[in-house]
């Protein structure tokens, strides 16, 4: 969960210093990694319980 917030706080200081940031590259590559992560962890969690 951490790793998540880091990278999304990353990814919010990147658009806050440079907009143009949050196109196509950073946004897909970031964002992708995130949701692959909060999957994951998502799953672990269902097959624990």
């Amino acid at each position: 969960t951490m790793f998540i917030d880091q990278q999304c706080d990353l990814m919010l200081e990147l658009i806050d210093h440079d907009p143009t940031l949050y196109l196509e590259e950073i946004q897909l590559q970031m964002f992708h990694e995130t949701r692959i992560l909060v999957c994951h962890e998502t799953v672990t969690m269902d097959l624990k319980d």
